[in-house]
């Protein structure tokens, strides 16, 4: 039996076994605390005078810590820490808890809650592995807008193809909705769409020759048609994030041998219509939408900060720590 899809029989009993042995309850904060409690950020109906999703606002790991932060630079706060690399963040939509991947302990994809201390500083409890990361090595997890499932990127080599999978959010219900070509590689970011209702993903050569952005649809089944964005135009591509309000996909990027060869990643933008004109935004990598889309937030260069630019150029520095994965919250 094909282990990439046998794997998923075996997921519900890898699950409870990993919380056994982890303990699924997350630390409480001392004294009262509360969950974000302020529902997904929705759009097109809102109240105009509705500030957005409740501080801290962005998320991103630096130096084996995951932290938070608010969008006005204030309040930067560690509420997870391990020894081992961590590949990626995601808030949830309403902003109870974060997504990432990890190795070696935790080794896999986990959560972690996120609670408001009585000094109302953000506070991290304890992992939950949903998804184990061996056999397959998932990577770059991202949340469903309605905060009930998740993607994720496979990137073993061992015995292709290398796929896009979705879950429900504690990891049960694995199932692969593409299979990368030969030679090609789905395990680097994913990002959802607006309306929940597709999916974007890096996919690159082995060789890291080419990277391009796949769309797919999310009740696709294998072999359905794709929309395939930016082919051949980048040696690499890093982190997509799809916008809050349109069909618009941030991303950062270098180039190949077809254009002059820049060892440094820029921003573009892209529209998942017309996908062959792109933007360029800024130098930096790692960036993501604003709840509204008027803003990117990224990591920029030489030195590494966080950093946050509008559409119409004007950039303002958050903090001097190296940020990677960034994710502003929808």
């Amino acid at each position: 039996m094909n282990i990439s899809r046998s794997l998923a029989l075996a997921l519900p009993l890898l699950f409870l076994i990993g919380c056994e042995e982890q303990g699924s309850s997350p630390v409480e904060p001392e004294g009262p605390g509360i969950l974000f409690d302020k529902p997904p950020h929705t759009h097109g109906d809102e109240d105009p005078g509705d500030p957005g999703p409740p501080d801290p606002e962005i998320v991103f790991r630096s130096d084996g810590a995951i932290r938070v932060i608010d969008a006005s630079g204030a309040n930067e706060t560690v509420v997870f820490e391990m020894t081992g690399p961590i590949n990626s963040t995601s808030w949830s939509p309403d902003g109870s808890q974060i997504l990432f991947s990890s190795a070696p302990d935790p080794h896999g994809i986990s959560v972690l809650d996120v609670t408001i201390g009585a000094d109302g500083q953000p506070l991290g409890g304890v992992p939950v592995t949903i998804v184990p990361r061996v056999p397959l090595g998932f990577v770059y997890p991202s949340w469903s807008p309605d905060g009930t499932e998740i993607a994720l990127a496979d990137g073993h080599v061992s015995e292709p193809p290398s796929s896009l999978w979705v879950a429900n959010v504690d990891g049960t219900g694995l199932t692969a909705i593409y299979d990368a070509p030969a030679g090609w590689l789905v395990n680097s970011s994913t990002s959802w769409s607006f309306d929940g209702t597709r999916i974007a993903f890096v996919e690159r050569l082995e060789d890291f020759g080419a990277a391009r952005i796949i769309v797919v649809s999310r009740d696709r089944e294998i072999g359905d048609p794709v929309i395939t964005l930016v082919d051949g135009e980048f040696g690499n591509i890093k982190f997509i994030d799809w916008a809050r309000t349109s069909d618009q996909i941030v991303f950062d990027a270098r180039y190949n041998g077809r254009r002059p060869k820049d060892t440094e990643y820029h921003v573009y933008t892209v529209d998942v219509a017309n996908g062959d004109f792109f933007t360029e935004i800024t130098k930096g990598w790692y960036p993501t939408w604003s709840p509204d889309d008027s803003e990117i937030a990224f990591s920029t260069y030489q030195p590494q900060k966080l950093a946050i630019i509008t559409l119409g150029g004007t950039t303002r520095t958050l903090t001097t720590t190296d940020p990677h994965n960034v994710n502003w919250r929808r």
